[in-house]
């Protein structure tokens, strides 16, 4: 059957009516998508607990450090300032970043300070790590929870040693700022031949705060046993007294 001019235009015509349909729809359903990706809410870091663990380069934080060191001879204690501050990153191999932290001491804010040591640390969506004289500790799991425990020597070759989460969230007062805090239960443990108290406590957007890490052996001879002489051992108290930004 032969069309005319004018049917062929008609068809012609109704075609690209089909066609624009198509595109049109094809839009609609990009632009539909693009939008609830785009409204899609980025993770809140502060509910997960990643700001418990903050990395930025310049941070600082100061402590008063009372160190205290046991051995058959007695004790020795040492008083000084222990400085940490974020001076540097670089791109790992995992594709996220590095922070290089510098450890300074000094005897009191009369003296200068000086190089102690050199650590590093970074975070995953899934735990904040510090590498530690080369020794890698995991500090905080995420999402932060009451009672969660993991073995916080898990990229080490140490003997398994569990952390746990207690009371997550708590508010405390640093430097007239109000700021939640959760605390790491890294040991808790004593009886008549050892004691094991170790915890940590991190606040959002500062980190560490308050460190408490007790190991003693307790004499186990005949004439002192139960007694809980101490032998040798190690008691450290780390306590904040200022952060910044430099």
């Amino acid at each position: 059957m032969m069309l005319s001019v004018e049917d062929g235009l008609n068809q012609v015509s109704d075609k690209m009516k089909c066609g624009s349909r198509y595109v049109i729809v094809f839009l609609l359903t990009f632009v539909l998508f693009t939008s609830c990706d785009s409204d899609t809410p980025e993770p809140d870091a502060s509910r997960l607990g990643f700001t418990f663990f903050p990395l930025e380069t310049g941070i600082f934080r100061v402590y008063d450090a009372e160190e205290i060191r046991y051995s058959v001879l007695g004790f020795d204690t040492i008083r000084y300032q222990l400085k940490e501050q974020v001076v540097d990153s670089f791109l790992n191999q995992t594709g996220t970043y590095t922070y290089v932290v510098h450890r300074f001491s000094r005897q009191d804010e009369n003296t200068q300070w000086g190089l102690d040591s050199v650590w590093t640390a970074r975070q995953t969506p899934i735990q904040a790590i510090s590498i530690e004289n080369n020794v890698p500790f995991i500090k905080l799991v995420f999402p932060v929870k009451e009672d969660v425990s993991w073995d916080g020597n898990a990229l080490n070759a140490n003997e398994s040693d569990d952390y746990t989460i207690r009371d997550p969230f708590e508010s405390k007062t640093y430097k007239d700022e109000e700021k939640r805090t959760v605390t790491v239960v890294q040991g808790d443990e004593e009886d008549l031949l050892i004691k094991d108290e170790r915890k940590e406590i991190f606040a959002e957007h500062i980190g560490l705060v308050e460190k408490t890490f007790i190991k003693l052996a307790f004499c186990d001879d005949s004439e002192c046993f139960g007694q809980k002489v101490i032998e040798r051992g190690k008691a450290l108290q780390l306590t904040l007294i200022d952060y910044g930004k430099e």
